[in-house]
């Protein structure tokens, strides 16, 4: 045994160190002692609330431990330890459906899921706070109901989690790439036309080195990462240039793996200014040239209820901005 918790007084707990953790530091003693993430022991760390000798430890990341030294923590507190939920706002949500587990709604375009730097408020979860009670398995308090995300940009269908089984339940169905338990498919707008009409893209998606902010392709660096295209119809603007409505479905679930993987085959999808930059030419429309976020939309989501195991399947229209453009395709 590398660190040996005992109880000390009702919420507090001694975490005793013996010497194969000697050179280690505090918030990583903390994380195997309790089971917690790195990120909450640090956030234990931060207020104060580790004890040597009754002296507050206040840095984690840099302080190492010895042999025989007894920290006292506080930590019985769950919702503490994952940070004070986010304020609860009253926001209108499109609910899809509601259980005692679940909720599937349509997440419209300019809403971010959960706060985070810069976007406290007016996220998904301040609106769902207000709504009913979330599953609280995240690390983080902020993303209490979250399975899985929508880019902020990006409208449609998503389920949330209000209990930690269902949560549970359904983080392994996303995990499993060739798993049928879920299907998420979208609909996008691209320039130009895939290369195929059915295809399937495979590669690894990493942050880009030279824009952290970005994700790019890689051979053999970063997460595996599975897009299947369908592409619908293809409208020529010129005699070289199309856009196209292209279905794709999900097989894994990677940070911006759409629009980086429509971007891989040399359709960027319309209206993204992260993996779009260069300027339109004017023999685009003006529904395309002024689009002003990404064109891409989570239409169909289909999965097992993680407690009742039906099968659920959900589907929406296009929101009123994308119809423009399809109405300009298939014209």
């Amino acid at each position: 045994m590398k660190v040996a918790p005992t109880n000390n007084k009702a919420n507090n707990k001694t975490i005793l160190i013996t010497k194969e953790f000697v050179g280690e530091r505090i918030d990583i003693a903390l994380a195997k002692t309790f089971l917690i993430s790195r990120t909450r022991a640090q956030r234990l760390i931060a207020a104060g609330r580790v004890l040597l000798d009754g002296i507050p430890v206040i840095d984690g990341s840099k302080r190492v431990l010895k042999e025989g030294e007894a920290f006292v923590a506080e930590c019985d507190d769950e919702v503490w330890l994952r940070g004070d939920l986010p304020t609860a706002q009253d926001i209108k949500l499109d609910i899809a459906y509601e259980d005692g587990d679940i909720i599937v709604l349509n997440k419209e375009a300019g809403m971010v899921c959960h706060p985070a730097p810069g976007n406290r408020e007016g996220t998904l979860v301040n609106a769902l706070l207000h709504h009913t009670s979330l599953s609280n398995v995240a690390d983080d308090a902020a993303r209490s109901g979250i399975v899985h995300r929508l880019d902020k940009g990006t409208s449609g269908l998503m389920v949330i989690a209000k209990t930690n089984e269902s949560h549970n339940v359904l983080a392994g169905y996303f995990s499993d790439k060739s798993s049928e338990l879920i299907i998420r498919k979208y609909k996008c707008f691209t320039f130009g036309t895939p290369p195929n009409t059915d295809g399937v893209i495979e590669t690894f998606i990493t942050r880009d080195r030279q824009n952290r902010q970005q994700y790019t392709t890689s051979a053999d660096a970063g997460k595996y990462a599975i897009t299947m295209y369908h592409t619908l119809k293809t409208k020529y603007i010129t005699s070289t240039k199309t856009i196209s409505l292209v279905e794709c479905q999900l097989r894994t679930g990677r940070t911006h793996q759409i629009r980086v993987h429509m971007k891989h085959i040399d359709c960027p999808i319309i209206g993204d200014q992260v993996y779009k930059k260069n300027k339109i030419e004017k023999t685009y429309p003006d529904v395309v040239r002024d689009f002003a976020r990404p064109a891409l939309h989570s239409y169909l989501l289909e999965f097992v209820h993680p407690t009742s195991k039906e099968r659920m399947k959900f589907e929406t229209e296009l929101p009123a901005d994308m119809q423009e453009l399809a109405d300009l395709v298939v014209a």
